[in-house]
């Protein structure tokens, strides 16, 4: 950040680097065994008979789209390669392979128990996912960001961080809800 401040040349270095940090990150969201991760715990977890299934679920995203929203495929979908739309990791995304987990039956509950939670839904919607959480007839809730920090989430028997963030702050506000 100081170097927006010094000459020419540092200030090119710097949009460089924090060009090249943005890449990384959206390059680490789309790691391709993430989802598989995830989808394997949530399948194993309610499977385990010793400890039982989990009073509900919930996985915590970093990004609401599936794509790098600077990417021309952003506008049009369509153009999107296949191998990227197989990487890619964000909330959306997952809620629907979640979905579909309990379509095939390896996940024991009907897709109406599975809820999308993120800040381009309505309040309504929003409210209305984590009271079917509360009430137990949401049994994963894929949300982004807003439940990390300063909502109190019900008791839920597995939270699982999808996407997590470089702030330390934000990962104990994470570790928080969980825990």
């Amino acid at each position: 950040g100081r170097a927006f401040n010094v000459s020419a040349a540092l200030q090119s270095a710097a949009a460089k680097l924090q060009s090249a940090y943005l890449e990384r990150k959206h390059f680490l969201y789309q790691a391709s065994e993430r989802i598989r991760i995830v989808e394997r715990i949530l399948v194993q977890s309610w499977k385990d008979e010793r400890l039982g299934a989990p009073q509900g679920a919930v996985l915590f995203n970093e990004r609401i789209g599936d794509t790098d929203p600077s990417s021309p495929t952003k506008q049009d979908p369509a153009k999107q390669d296949p191998v990227e739309q197989e990487l890619t990791t964000g909330a959306e995304n997952l809620y629907q392979r979640v979905r579909a987990l309990t379509e095939s039956g390896e996940l024991p509950f009907s897709p109406q128990a599975v809820a999308l939670e993120h800040s381009r839904k309505s309040a309504a919607e929003r409210q209305t996912a984590l009271a079917g959480l509360r009430a137990g007839t949401i049994q994963v809730l894929v949300s982004v960001k807003a439940l990390q920090e300063g909502i109190d989430i019900p008791d839920v028997g597995l939270g699982v961080s999808v996407a997590s963030t470089a702030s330390a702050r934000q990962r104990i506000q994470t570790m928080g809800r969980v825990l």
